[in-house]
């Protein structure tokens, strides 16, 4: 028996990841069985080199530009494997991680297999090892995990999970969102008993300069229209705290915003936004401090 297992990947505008992107995808050999490119509407040369790259199991799209979200689920609707991981065009897979993975799944049906994840980068002077140290702390348990991914997003990008094909396009993307998408994903793809949670990293998460994310958070009804979508989630699954999580989501991407750098962060200010997390937060003291050490030393590296 095998296990067929799909990378989605969406671009816009990544000609300068494409080989890096390339070299790991075979460096996978067989762990997977469909690669799905979808180019969201590049107008660099993008389109270009993915149409020098052969494989038989390669499958590109090319479309007008959608946006993050819709794109995901553009290329969730062309696969058939078992088993989807939606890929960034400049992250990669470990190999080692996913064979493991692999056997898990022959062995035992999941809906989500949950995975770590390593911070890599390409830019001088940033030290990603101390980041990588307290990470290790950063992923919880099956236990709950549905309602403290409420209360942070700890999951980093959703390359980290092989989600059951069935299981995502029961749950796409919201398409209207342009800021937290992955977020907003993971409170409904957690939502399930049938979840394994593995410390293993799965992977290699490229750290970059001025995110898209930056600049959207800038925009309060983007923001706005994420806490709603935040909030009406939480509802349908406890609806009895509904009013706690509420107060609770506004200092949650107060947080955010302090982690994007889009605001000049004074030691009484992330101390006064943390002390509010500890508070209202059901996550454990030893997660809040590391995330706190996390947001500063991501400052200061």
């Amino acid at each position: 028996m095998s296990l067929r297992i799909s990378v989605i990947t969406c671009v816009y505008n990544g000609a300068a990841f494409i080989d890096d992107y390339w070299r790991g995808i075979i460096n996978l050999g067989n762990l997977v069985s469909e690669i799905i490119i979808v180019n969201d509407g590049s107008t660099d040369a993008t389109k270009h080199k993915l149409d020098e790259l052969n494989d038989k199991r390669l499958n590109i799209v090319h479309q007008n530009n959608k946006g993050l979200p819709a794109s995901r689920n553009v290329g969730l609707n062309k696969t058939n494997s078992d088993y989807v991981i939606f890929l960034d065009i400049d992250d990669s897979l470990d190999s080692l991680s996913l064979k493991k993975i692999s056997e898990l799944l022959l062995k035992s049906n999941f809906d989500v297999v949950v995975a770590n994840v390593k911070y890599v980068s390409h830019m001088p002077n940033k030290n990603t090892n101390i980041l990588n140290v307290l990470r290790r702390f950063a992923l919880p348990n099956e236990t709950k995990i549905s309602k403290k991914i409420y209360f942070n997003n700890f999951l980093v990008t959703p390359s980290c999970l092989v989600i059951s094909s069935a299981h995502a396009k029961n749950n796409p993307f919201r398409s209207e969102l342009t800021i937290g998408e992955d977020w907003e994903f993971f409170t409904r793809v957690l939502d399930t008993s049938n979840l394994l949670v593995v410390k293993n990293t799965l992977v290699n998460y490229l750290i970059v300069d001025g995110s898209m994310s930056s600049e959207s958070l800038k925009s309060s009804q983007k923001v706005r229209f994420l806490k709603e979508s935040l909030l009406e989630n939480y509802r349908y699954n406890f609806s009895s705290k509904t009013s706690q999580y509420s107060k609770h989501i506004e200092v949650i991407v107060a947080l955010f915003e302090l982690k994007r750098s889009n605001y000049s962060v004074t030691t009484s200010n992330a101390f006064r936004i943390h002390g509010a997390l500890f508070f209202r937060s059901p996550r454990s003291i030893k997660y809040i401090f590391v995330s706190f050490f996390k947001m500063v030393l991501s400052k200061i590296l």
